[in-house]
């Protein structure tokens, strides 16, 4: 299990790639996420917000820590926006987000959520999206100025629509 929210996050924590989670509780989720990184980085993931939230503006907005219950790191901090139920084995489903958005050792990635098919989020973003690499449900570039946010944003658009249906 994933700890979901900002207010449970330990100050103790070492983030990978020099993250480190503000303590103060009262910033907002993006305003805490985004404090953490350089300006330039900084700049992109405002840009990459404001183009996510203008597509999912109701959608539930909170910091996954990617630290475990028992404090072990199993992913980046991510920026999670919009609710979406899983199925599982055995009928059961798991809570996740529609997507997420992360720094990683390269750059960023965009994360979509609850795909069915493995090579759809490549055939959603199209061909003109740019220099990124592009797995199941990962969209990951160097910089937003190496992808088009244009297609982008159509191809996010797509994918929202097509969630778990």
């Amino acid at each position: 299990m994933v700890n979901t929210s900002p207010i449970d996050l330990k100050s103790s924590v070492h983030w990978p790639l020099g993250f480190e989670m503000s303590p103060n509780k009262s910033l907002a989720p993006f305003d805490q996420f985004a404090a953490q990184f350089e300006w330039a980085q900084h700049s992109e993931i405002t840009q990459l917000h404001e183009l996510i939230v203008s597509l999912l503006p109701n959608g539930k907005l909170h910091v996954e820590s990617g630290v475990s219950d028992n404090g072990k790191i199993i992913h980046n901090p991510t920026l999670c926006y919009g609710e979406l139920d899983l199925p599982l084995s055995g009928g059961k489903t798991r809570r996740t987000f529609q997507i997420g958005l992360t720094s990683n050792a390269t750059g960023l990635s965009v994360h979509v959520m609850g795909l069915r098919n493995k090579c759809s989020l490549k055939e959603l973003m199209g061909p003109n999206i740019g220099k990124a690499s592009i797995t199941g449900y990962c969209l990951r570039f160097k910089t937003i100025k190496s992808v088009s946010l244009e297609a982008l944003s159509t191809g996010l658009t797509k994918a929202i629509q097509v969630q778990l249906s």
